[in-house]
C-alpha cells in the first residue's frame, strides 16, 4: 500500500514538472518607445540658482577612494538635450562611496514622472562597484504606470576621462509594456554621461518583467 501511495506521489510530480516546464507565457514586443535627458549640474559655491546635485559629506581622508563622500541629486529629465525645456520627470536620489579599498558607490534613484504619457515612479537600489566593467543592479519597485516594477539593470562603463565636473545627461531609451497592474515586461536601456566619478560615460541596461524571464538573452529570444 506504501509502495503503491509513493508512485502516486511520484506520478503527481513528474506530471507537474513537464506542465512547469511546457508552459509558455504570451511574450509580446513591448510597445513603447522614447528618449530621455537628465540634466545634472554640480554645486560648485557659485551656481546655487543652477545646481541640481551637491556633495553633503566629503571625504574623510581615510584613503584615496573618496570614502564617505555623499552627494545627493534632483535632477530635471527632459525628452532633448536642451536643459530649459519642460522636464517629463525628475532624477531625485543620493549616492556614497562605501569602500575604502578600490571606488565602489552605494547608489537609491527614483525616476519621477508627471507628464500627459507616464505618470509614476521606479526605483533603483543597490551597490555598484563603479570600476567593473559590468555591475548588475536591482530595480526594486514602481508605482503608478510602473507599478510593482522588477528587474535588474545592468551598469557598463564606457569612457573614464579623469576628475571632472561638467553637467551631464541620462538618455534613457525604453520599450515599455507595463500595466498598473505591473504585468508585462520592458527592455531599458539607460546611457549617462557626466558629472559623476571620473565624470564617466555609463550605459544601463535593464530586464522589467512580469512574469520574470530566465535571462536577458531569454527575454530578447521570446520578444525577437
Amino acid at each position: 500500500m506504501a509502495n503503491e501511495i509513493s508512485r502516486h506521489i511520484l506520478s503527481f510530480v513528474l506530471v507537474l514538472l513537464l506542465l512547469s516546464e511546457t508552459v509558455s507565457f504570451d511574450w509580446k514586443k513591448p510597445c513603447k518607445s522614447f528618449v530621455l535627458y537628465q540634466h545634472n549640474i554640480a554645486y560648485d559655491s557659485d551656481n546655487t540658482d543652477n545646481a541640481t546635485s551637491a556633495t553633503i559629506l566629503n571625504p574623510l581622508g581615510l584613503g584615496n577612494f573618496l570614502f564617505g563622500k555623499f552627494v545627493i541629486f534632483d535632477n530635471p529629465v527632459t525628452m532633448d538635450q536642451n536643459y530649459l525645456s519642460k522636464p517629463v520627470a525628475r532624477a531625485q536620489g543620493f549616492f556614497f562611496y562605501n569602500k575604502k579599498s578600490y571606488f565602489n558607490i552605494w547608489v537609491a534613484c527614483t525616476l519621477v514622472f508627471n507628464s500627459t504619457q507616464h505618470k509614476g515612479t521606479f526605483t533603483i537600489m543597490d551597490a555598484n562597484p563603479i570600476m567593473e566593467p559590468t555591475r548588475d543592479l536591482s530595480i526594486v519597485g514602481g508605482t503608478g504606470d510602473f507599478f510593482m516594477t522588477r528587474g535588474i539593470a545592468t551598469f557598463k562603463s564606457d569612457l573614464i576621462q579623469g576628475m571632472m565636473s561638467t553637467c551631464g545627461e541620462i538618455n534613457l531609451e525604453a520599450l515599455l509594456r507595463l500595466s498598473r497592474h505591473g504585468r508585462g515586461c520592458a527592455f531599458l536601456t539607460l546611457r549617462y554621461s557626466g558629472i559623476q566619478l571620473f565624470g564617466s560615460r555609463r550605459r544601463y541596461l535593464a530586464v522589467l518583467s512580469f512574469p520574470r524571464p530566465r535571462s536577458l538573452a531569454d527575454y530578447r529570444h521570446h520578444t525577437a
